[in-house]
């Protein structure tokens, strides 16, 4: 869009709410600015209600702040949908700046994906400043590069684990050391954003009719929890839709194995809920005693 916030207009009680001053006097703005911290939830919701009444499918338009993605199966579609957004547009009064508009493509970046039929990818132009990343000098440094690598952690099995020292270190309580362990793990992470596999788009319809369930396989140790959702492609392998981990809490650390598995079940439900509710649904571990019986019989 052009300049979206500008777009938007302000109350004349909201102009107040917006007054600054400056040497030259008492100012106020007449749109919505950049920088003030509800614009952001004030622009998604005015979004939200221009495209609502859009007849299309849930996973064909996606909007987020001022990007829209349109999604289809075939160019009519595209086509049609397409006129479907321009007309809300235009009766919101919305203006599109041409220069950043791409139609019609195969593959598209959206929000530091690359996204294409395929599946879903890491940006390589964001893995390439992780990669290059220089070694952290204080903790300010390091949790820079740990919000950066954090945002695709979801591509990475284990995250949590690999980079437990990592997160131990940037604790104000924490003696700033950057020895071997540190070393290893920041490298290994790196490597691990270098090589991150491609995540599998979700066949929903596919795992309805029971023909291609979720599959969620879970481990857990005392170094964490780990959990990974997968799906059957076309070519009859199982390919990863989504990785998740976590850290155990001062608590958890005191649990019994087969509680700690349990516990990484119980995780990996909560965090594929998104993905697996109300579809068929396989999850498999490794720990033999939670096959036997009735464990669970909290509804997730």
């Amino acid at each position: 869009m052009a300049s979206g916030y500008w777009q938007i207009r302000l109350s004349e009680d909201a102009k107040q709410k917006s007054a600054f001053t400056t040497s030259e006097g008492l100012f106020q703005f007449a749109v919505l600015p950049f920088g003030l911290c509800t614009s952001p939830a004030v622009f998604q919701r005015m979004m939200d209600r221009v495209l609502e009444e859009l007849d299309v499918k849930d996973d064909e338009v996606f909007v987020y702040i001022d990007d829209i993605l349109i999604a289809t199966e075939t160019v009519p579609r595209h086509y049609e949908i397409m006129e479907k957004v321009f007309e809300a547009m235009r009766k919101a009064n919305l203006r599109l700046k041409p220069q950043k508009c791409k139609f019609l493509r195969k593959e598209v970046s959206f929000l530091g994906h690359l996204i294409n039929e395929q599946g879903v990818q890491t940006d390589p132009e964001k893995i390439k400043k992780i990669a290059d990343y220089p070694t952290p000098k204080c903790i300010a440094e390091l949790r820079t590069f740990l919000g950066m690598a954090s945002y695709y952690r979801k591509f990475i099995m284990g995250f949590s684990k690999i980079a437990k020292c990592l997160y131990n270190l940037t604790s104000p309580k924490t003696p700033w050391k950057w020895c071997k362990d540190e070393v290893d793990a920041f490298e290994k992470l790196k490597q691990a954003m270098v090589q991150a596999p491609i995540l599998a788009q979700p066949n929903v319809e596919e795992a309805r009719n029971g023909s291609k369930s979720f599959i969620t396989y879970t481990d857990a140790s005392t170094g964490g929890l780990g959990a990974v959702l997968c799906q059957e492609g076309s070519d009859r392998m199982l390919h990863p839709l989504f990785f998740a981990s976590k850290g155990l809490t001062k608590a958890e650390k005191n649990y019994h194995i087969t509680d700690l598995e349990a516990l990484a079940v119980v995780f990996a439900l909560k965090k594929f809920h998104f993905f697996i509710y109300g579809l068929p649904s396989v999850v498999r571990t490794d720990h033999q005693s939670l096959t036997r019986g009735q464990m669970f019989r909290q509804e997730f």
